[in-house]
């Protein structure tokens, strides 16, 4: 624990404001422009436990009906959401023996990870907040050569076991990705969120999320809803082999219908994510790293209405 805090203390970025470049800036898929968060000192920004109180979900918007076998067949049926052609890049794998273990992720934070479905489509994201989840950008626009994602075809069931929802599930009134993104298909780019119709994070609770100044070594837990796997959320353990500027490599096992997970670690009375999985990589898995900019983004999309 003590060394645990002795990173945080030593290696989160300080940074004054910075400039960043275009490709960074935010799109949302009804034209708004949310208020850029300030940016400044250690950036870190601080995850939330919940309540766990499943009672409160209708006061707080959730969808509490529960699904049909039919139902849970035709999401298991989905084809998880994969780039544009116009991407390359090497897709996620598994790296040699499958590590991947079930869970059921009924407490913080395996609660706080979320299945999303859109339309034939489906993809992982992670509470960051009341009503915002973090996802892979081509998890709500196609990229270059095409376009959002129909807003009206979202679901997103946090802690969603496989069987059972019980945290519910809720609707998306927006998108966000980047312009790196949406009109280039810019893989370093390629991240997003899905701001929800309704405050499900105050029972998940969120993930907190850093930009760290290295990331090498640190543990990488990476969970989410694999296209391989029965219905449900699977978990792999590594710990992050390489880095650079834009991404973080390491061996968890995983495959399509995981981009949008996070990359996180147990950083002592608090989740930290610090990077977002998208791709593979020549015998890697890699996510997009949060940096300055990301973190930025994030903060950005936490805080818009």
């Amino acid at each position: 624990m003590n060394n645990l805090k002795f990173w945080l203390a030593a290696t989160l970025a300080t940074a004054p404001l910075q400039v960043f470049a275009a490709d960074s800036d935010t799109l949302a898929n009804d034209g708004s422009l949310p208020e850029p968060a300030m940016v400044s000192g250690n950036l870190i920004d601080n995850g939330y436990v919940g309540t766990g109180n499943t009672a409160s979900l209708p006061a707080l918007g959730v969808d509490t009906k529960a699904l049909t076998a039919a139902e849970l067949q035709t999401i298991a049926r989905l084809a998880p959401a994969v780039p544009n052609a116009a991407v390359n890049a090497a897709p996620r794998a598994v790296l040699g023996l499958d590590t991947r273990v079930q869970l059921k992720p009924a407490v913080y934070p395996y609660r706080a990870i979320t299945l999303i479905t859109l339309g034939s489509a489906r993809c992982t994201g992670w509470m960051v907040g009341a009503d915002t989840v973090i996802t892979a950008g081509h998890c709500v626009h196609r990229g270059s050569t095409g376009s959002w994602y129909n807003l009206s075809d979202y679901t997103i069931y946090p802690g969603h076991d496989g069987i059972n929802t019980a945290y519910g599930s809720c609707t998306a009134k927006r998108l966000y990705t980047t312009e790196g993104w949406a009109l280039s298909s810019k893989t370093e780019y390629d991240y997003g969120a899905i701001k929800l119709n309704c405050q499900v994070g105050q029972a998940t609770g969120w993930l907190g999320f850093a930009a760290a100044a290295t990331t090498k070594n640190l543990p990488a837990i990476l969970d989410g809803y694999p296209g391989d796997k029965p219905l449900g959320q699977w978990v792999s353990f590594d710990s992050i082999k390489k880095e650079n500027s834009n991404w973080v490599y390491y061996k968890n096992d995983t495959y399509s219908g995981m981009s949008g997970a996070p990359v996180w670690y147990d950083a002592g009375k608090r989740m930290l994510a610090f990077a977002i999985h998208t791709y593979g990589a020549p015998n890697f898995n890699r996510g997009k790293r949060i940096n300055a900019e990301v973190f930025k983004n994030i903060k950005t999309w936490k805080n818009a209405q």
